[in-house]
């Protein structure tokens, strides 16, 4: 399952918009919330000037600061189908 907001981020509306409906064209399981604390530097680009439409993919990993963490390959290329998808999109929702 792939994540599409970061904790520390208020998802932009069209973009949280944009990447539930990717999930749903490419049939790839999302959450909304991770549930976990922490963040991206997509929570300070959005305050940027006037702002920066900004949304977050995350691949859901295990002891991902550790000199090995654990992932499924099966996520990564959902998310990869994912962010294809988005990208393709992103011009009908900007």
């Amino acid at each position: 399952m792939i994540g599409v907001m970061d904790a520390g981020l208020i998802t932009h509306p069209k973009v949280l918009s944009l990447l539930v409906g990717a999930a749903e064209k490419a049939k790839v399981s999302y959450q909304l919330e991770t549930g976990l604390a922490g963040s991206t530097d997509a929570a300070r680009i959005a305050l940027t000037r006037e702002g920066v439409p900004c949304g977050v993919l995350s691949i859901p990993a295990r002891y991902i600061h550790s000199p090995s963490s654990l992932l499924s390959l099966d996520d990564v290329k959902k998310a990869v189908r994912l962010a294809v998808t988005s990208i393709t999109e992103a011009p009908k929702t900007f």
